[in-house]
């Protein structure tokens, strides 16, 4: 250990005490979250809040080791078996106590029982939520979550095969390589258990299928403003997981602004975020939440960003760095190796190198990853309302389509066309056509402006908050341009939604 070490501070392996306490025993809670976690090391002989070298004495080396030894393993259930080494930091002697992973969790306090079942969050040692509890029991058998047989249960011949044709089917589709999946190799793969004539789910398997866990669902939301005071549009998927990761995936590509590059002679359709990166984020979250947690997979496109948010934090000890490195640990291992059958996750640990990467190459900004003590967060940056990534433009002609609408909206073909080249000004199209047409419909906006009629909805609403129109009336009311003389604008909504 060198002095820079020292100075970095504490990490999620790394504690540091002044001294042994003679009374406080928080130390032994540090040694049980070690050993139920990935390890780590607490140091005596320097002092945990200036991070002071203090050292130990020569002559107290022998006596201290001893005490944490007998304290250890009197206190601590199963038995932990540390290590320990002396060495010296800015010419003072420190005493380094090692502590390995542990593979008979739940570590724990033996005078608290299971309530004393300690986890290291970050460099902090937290007493572990039931769920956390229930992970290290498993992971002390050897067994995850998603692996337990519901023996209680029983699964019908459709029901399988109905799996084994949609994972027979993905994995062709995306592979080409073409494979009978039957009741069997589901066997194999710890997805379901055959007990005399009776087959039994796994909760994987259950998961993939009908699905009526409650809480294994994602909800999907577009808000008018990033506090998320205001819902656009909402919907919540349940059923098999493999749909819902697919509807995710169409409710983020229909809220989202599409543009299009044009290639020789070829349109080709071009989002404002790369919709790969946006597929897998979603894969990510839904194979590797902790569905033990009573809550939702939440899926947020609001003005500034999209957001997927997966309950659970990282699993088993795994770090933020060790995560966007590439390194894995895997929660759901059942479910996961089916999704890498079906070709929805391409290899562990590629996924989020492969965001970061598609996000390099479609020029948007690498997307921002918030770890919470219960949750993983992934965000992506939107370039403002309606922008697509460099290099696309709006879909369609822009200047005829304008044209064409001409003789409806009036004479603004050219200066509209203008406007609308480049996406950011969405706002000064809609206000235009507000000026120009006062009766002018959100569907036909959306054809001046050649987007769809939700993105000109969630623009007038984003337009309301920031009080520049105001609204009058119920759904049929009149929209005012704010600061305008002879601004009634009425505007006939196409839904109830604005209200």
């Amino acid at each position: 250990m060198t002095l820079d070490e020292v100075k970095r501070g504490e990490t999620g392996r790394l504690e540091f005490k002044r001294e042994m306490p003679k009374h406080d025993k928080r130390y032994l809670k540090t040694v049980v979250a070690f050993a139920n976690g990935l390890g780590g090391s607490v140091v005596f002989g320097i002092d945990d809040k200036t991070l002071d070298v203090v050292g130990v004495p020569d002559d107290e080396l022998r006596k201290m080791e001893d005490g944490l030894a007998s304290a250890i393993s009197s206190a601590c259930a199963p038995a932990i078996v540390p290590s320990f080494s002396r060495e010296t930091v800015d010419g003072k002697t420190v005493l380094v106590v090692d502590v390995y992973p542990g593979r008979n969790t739940p570590y724990h306090i033996k005078a608290e029982g299971l309530d004393g079942v300690y986890v290291r969050v970050g460099a902090t040692t937290r007493k572990a939520e039931r769920e956390q509890v229930e992970d290290l029991i498993l992971r002390g058998g050897n067994r995850t979550y998603d692996a337990v047989i519901r023996e209680e249960e029983t699964v019908s011949d459709g029901a399988m095969l109905k799996l084994c044709r949609r994972i027979s089917s993905a994995h062709a589709e995306n592979s080409g390589e073409r494979i009978k999946v039957t009741p069997s190799m589901l066997e194999g793969w710890g997805v379901v258990k055959k007990v005399g004539s009776k087959w039994h789910p796994s909760v994987a398997f259950q998961w993939l299928s009908a699905n009526n866990d409650h809480f294994a669902r994602v909800l999907c939301a577009v808000f008018a403003d990033d506090e998320r005071t205001e819902f656009i549009d909402r919907q919540e998927y349940s059923g098999s997981l493999i749909d819902q990761v697919e509807e995710s995936y169409k409710f983020v590509l229909r809220s989202i602004r599409r543009g299009a590059k044009i290639e020789g002679l070829y349109r080709k359709d071009s989002y404002e975020l790369p919709p790969e990166a946006l597929r897998e984020a979603i894969v990510n979250a839904i194979a590797h939440r902790d569905y033990r947690q009573h809550a939702y997979v939440q899926v947020s496109v609001l003005p500034g960003r999209v957001e997927v948010v997966s309950p659970g934090s990282l699993f088993d000890g795994l770090t933020k760095d060790e995560m966007l490195s590439g390194k894995s640990k895997l929660r759901n291992p059942v479910l996961a190796d089916i999704f890498h059958k079906m070709g929805m996750i391409e290899k562990w640990g590629t996924g989020l190198p492969r965001i970061f990467a598609r996000c390099a190459k479609a020029g948007v900004p690498a997307p921002l990853i918030t770890i919470g003590g219960s949750t993983v967060a992934i965000s992506f940056e939107r370039h403002g309302e309606g922008v697509a990534h460099e290099g696309a433009t709006p879909v369609g002609n822009v200047g005829n389509s304008v044209g064409n609408v001409g003789n409806s909206v009036g004479n603004v073909g050219n200066s509209v066309g203008n406007i609308i080249a480049r996406d950011s000004n969405l706002d000064q199209v809609i206000m235009k056509c507000l000026r120009d047409d006062a009766k002018m419909s959100a569907a036909k906006i959306a054809k001046v402006a050649n987007v769809t009629t939700r993105t000109i909805e969630r623009a007038l609403m984003r337009l309301k908050a920031s009080g520049r129109i105001r609204r009058k009336g119920g759904t049929r009311g009149v929209w005012e341009i704010v600061g305008e003389k002879d601004s009634p604008c009425s505007y006939e909504s196409t839904t109830n939604s604005m209200e």
